[in-house]
């Protein structure tokens, strides 16, 4: 028994549908799916990217901000403790 069937089958077969795969013989007829076309009555989508910048004034000035470090002057230390071993 093979390990990988389906591979099999499409190495020995060929371009084969799933039917074929599943059923052993081809189908009588092979449908193509329709692809649905956009409607030239349909709103065009924009592709700019909105910024979101409407209705702002354009001569804003921020102060700079600073930032808070907090205690600088702590330290932090790491003590190391034995393990005894319980034996």
């Amino acid at each position: 028994m093979p390990c990988l069937p389906a591979l099999t089958f499409l190495l020995e077969r060929g371009n084969v549908t799933s039917y074929e795969y599943a059923h052993g013989e081809a189908p009588l007829t092979v449908e193509e799916p329709k692809l649905a076309a956009a409607d030239d009555n349909e709103e065009a989508v924009s592709t700019d990217i909105d910024w979101g910048d409407d209705g702002v004034e354009e001569n804003v000035e921020l102060a700079p901000a600073e930032i808070d470090w907090g205690d600088l002057e702590s330290t932090v230390s790491f003590k190391s403790q034995k393990r005894q071993n319980s034996e």
